[in-house]
């Protein structure tokens, strides 16, 4: 019993659900608009004296978030990682603004045992810079607890709208799949039968061929050779269903009135 809720758990917690197309475009479009903003503004000469520890960690920032385009499990690890590495870097404030936002794509993405240890984690570590800094403001925590809930929430919309697209995916799937195995049971059904029933047209036409040779009566070989020409034709009908159910009709072949009149 705790063997299968311990495996329950561990599965929960790595567990993912990836962005779809228009989420990895749209991650990858605002991490490349960042960057390119950061580029512009050092470019333009009023942030050259920031430090390089500071510099380099808004590049791993920016490379964290892209993560969760392809990995998002170990993109909210490496978020938790830069948490202590923030103060050092002097990135704290950029992280704080930051990690709000980034709690949206968590939710999405993560698993939702993991989820909870992020988001314990995070507001923990949040609420202790806030509170043990220099000059603690009770509206900006607010403000950015408001914004990290509201954040979470749109998340959460897109995990499960992401989850009810994925499992009417596998239905439709599952579906086409039933129908396909439906319609091969049914067509080998009715190629059974059809086999069966050319099967009796050749056993009626092969007893007639034996009357015809053992009988002179012009009445009873009129019989034979109707009953001969009924056979051929059901039999060869037949053969052109059995062909059609296989797949390999031949428009060329032997029409039932050239057959009658041969």
């Amino acid at each position: 019993m705790l063997g299968s809720v311990s495996s329950a758990v561990k599965g929960d917690l790595w567990s993912e659900c990836p962005l779809g197309k228009t989420g990895k475009r749209l991650v990858i479009g605002l991490v490349a608009i960042s960057m390119l903003a950061d580029l512009v503004v050092f470019l333009g000469g009023e942030e050259r004296e920031v430090a390089l520890a500071e510099r380099l960690f808004g590049l791993a920032l920016a490379a964290v978030v892209a993560l969760f385009v392809w990995r998002p499990t170990l993109a909210a690890l490496g978020l938790l990682v830069l948490l202590p590495l923030s103060e050092l870097a002097g990135s704290d404030v950029m992280l704080r603004l930051t990690l709000p936002i980034v709690v949206g794509l968590v939710v999405a993405t993560c698993g939702r045992a993991f989820i909870g240890i992020f988001l314990a984690v995070a507001l923990a570590w949040y609420v202790g810079m806030e509170v043990f800094s220099p000059e603690p403001n009770l509206l900006t925590i607010v403000f950015t607890l408001v914004v990290g809930t509201c954040s979470a929430l749109l998340g959460a919309a897109a995990r499960r709208a992401r989850t009810r697209e994925v499992e009417l995916s596998q239905t439709i799937a599952q579906q086409e799949a039933t129908i396909a195995q439906v319609r091969q049971l049914e067509q080998e059904r009715i190629a059974d039968e059809l086999h069966d029933g050319i099967a009796r047209q050749l056993t009626t036409i092969a007893i007639q061929v034996k009357v015809l040779g053992r009988t002179d009566d012009p009445a009873l070989r009129g019989v034979s050779q109707q009953a001969i020409a009924d056979s051929s034709a059901r039999a060869l009908a037949d053969v052109r269903r059995v062909l059609q159910l296989g797949g390999g009709h031949d428009q060329e072949s032997v029409s039932l009135e050239d057959w009658n009149a041969t």
